[in-house]
């Protein structure tokens, strides 16, 4: 057993040196309060049912049944400043694209809202072992902009029972409802007693996208009817679908001492297919002056006459979930009174190469439709081609620091310091849909009352600032000729209460 301690040492302590940050992409913050009150820092403590999530290991630990649930409140407060511009032949910028430049946008506001639950019991199986169940979303990201209106070219001239293309622009335009919900069976079991445990968690994964996304393409038609500034057609792209997929998620807990402890944690998500309902929306130019030169039915007539194209389709893609390892320490400084903590962790974010959509069954009489407006086939592959939201994101690492002070048998208070390095950190194909992706900064505090010796009520509180991202070229990631970044400068902070009850029994 020395051995064994002396080699989870050696691992823990260099991991948490070498560790640079709390890693952001659209990863959760975590769930319940006494994790969030110490920043995140409880791998190595896991003492209540929502070790589930962060280390399987500490149910092995428990010596009564819990019961609890957590609910996390949390207010995005992002702002962004388009720089979305065009160059010509000769480098000079085109500042008429429609999209708010040079303004400083705030995301449109709401408390959002992430629930969570679980319970744990001791059971005669395999001698004795616990096993629990629990839900919690692993994944969470729910954001929304306006940040564009069409120019002039599109909205200027109208045609008499004409639907107007400025009707056709929703408020939400560039938009993320990204949830991952995790169905959690745990079991944990004691291989030494007060010493060391193993636990494992088996999760169905339930992935819901809802996602909106402004592409500017070029438009398919030579001049003069493609000059500017018909050149860009706007192309608004809604998707609603879910899907299903599985994970593992698992740790050790050690403890060497009375004292100490130390945790070690892997989560291995799969990828999740989604697919669900779709629609393509074409913001298309009128100028009734070239319009009187083309016959109905042509291409040239189509993208002058002014009238929206809306194409109804079924839609599918691949979320692909990051892997992720992490290592913990606790001490218990001051014996029955002062409890800190240490956590990092690896996010493997390499995997997630953005959203890709593949587009099919579009809706029969909108085709029919399309196809009597249109009487070029290979234009028509313009309204009827995939769009990518494609990014290249960097693995990421994460450290949290956390402290617990007993005041009294019934109160403790907390607190704690989290700091995350960006996926995102080359800024290749930076988007609003994920635009709190810079290196964050975590400041955490809480207070957990203790009632009746089983009943604990908690509230944390935390507040995560990001570092300002400046995104300046315009990107092609996936080179299917549509642009995938969006030039600006970002600047997102969060605040969040998390409120929790635990009854142990």
């Amino acid at each position: 057993m020395r051995i064994v301690q002396r080699a989870l040492i050696g691992v823990a302590l260099p991991v948490l040196l070498a560790a640079s940050a709390w890693s952001t992409g659209f990863e959760i913050s975590g769930i319940g309060t006494a994790a969030q009150g110490m920043g995140g820092a409880f791998r190595a403590i896991a003492n209540d049912w929502s070790a589930a999530y962060y280390n399987p290991a500490g149910y092995g630990f428990f010596r009564s049944d819990q019961l609890g649930g957590t609910h996390g409140l949390f207010h995005n407060r992002h702002e962004v400043e388009p720089r979305y511009y065009y160059r010509d032949a000769f480098g000079t910028p085109f500042r008429e694209t429609g999209v708010f430049n040079d303004q400083t946008i705030y995301n449109q506001h709401a408390i959002r809202w992430n629930p969570s639950a679980g319970f744990a019991v001791l059971l005669p199986i395999l001698g004795e072992s616990v096993w629990g169940l629990s839900v919690y979303q692993t994944f969470d990201h729910n954001d929304s902009w306006r940040l564009f209106s069409p120019l002039e070219e599109y909205t200027r001239f109208r045609l008499e029972d004409t639907p107007d293309s400025l009707s056709q622009i929703p408020n939400n335009q560039f938009f993320n409802n990204l949830d991952v919900v995790a169905f959690q069976l745990t079991v944990a079991k004691e291989l030494e007693p007060d010493r060391l445990s193993i636990g494992v968690g088996l999760q169905l994964l339930r992935g819901d996208l809802h996602f909106g996304d402004l592409d500017l393409r070029p438009t398919p038609v030579s001049s003069p009817v493609g000059d500017r500034p018909r050149d860009l057609i706007p192309q608004f792209s809604y998707h609603e679908g879910y899907g299903w997929g599985f994970g593992i998620t698992g740790g050790l807990m050690f403890k060497p001492n009375e004292r100490a402890s130390i945790g070690v944690t892997f989560s291995l998500p799969s990828s999740i297919t989604i697919d669900g309902d779709a629609e393509l929306r074409f913001v298309m130019p009128q100028n009734e002056e070239l319009n009187r030169d083309f016959q109905p039915g042509t291409p040239e007539f189509l993208f002058t006459a002014g009238t929206p194209v809306t194409l109804p389709a079924s839609f599918e893609t691949e979320l692909d979930l990051p892997a992720s390892f992490g290592i913990g320490v606790a001490y218990e400084l001051i014996e029955d009174k002062l409890l800190i903590s240490a956590d990092a962790r690896y996010t493997l974010w390499s995997s997630f190469e953005g959203l890709a959509f593949t587009y099919s069954d579009f809706d029969p009489d909108a085709i029919d439709d399309l196809n009597r407006r249109n009487d070029d086939p290979t234009v028509n592959t313009f309204f009827l081609s995939d769009l990518a939201n494609a990014t290249e994101w960097e693995n990421a690492g994460e450290v949290a620091f956390g402290a617990r002070y007993t005041w009294s048998s019934d109160l403790a208070l907390l607190g704690g310091v989290s700091y995350a390095q960006s996926p995102a950190r080359e800024n290749i194909g930076f988007s609003p849909q994920f635009s709190y992706s810079g290196d964050e900064l975590g400041l955490h505090g809480g207070v957990l009352l203790t009632l009746r010796d089983n009943w604990e009520i908690g509230a944390a509180f935390q507040y995560i600032d990001y570092d300002e991202i400046t995104v300046t070229e315009l990107q092609d990631v996936n080179n299917d000729g549509i642009i995938d970044s969006f030039p600006g400068r970002y600047q997102p902070q969060q605040y969040e209460t998390t409120l929790s009850v635990v009854y142990r029994f």
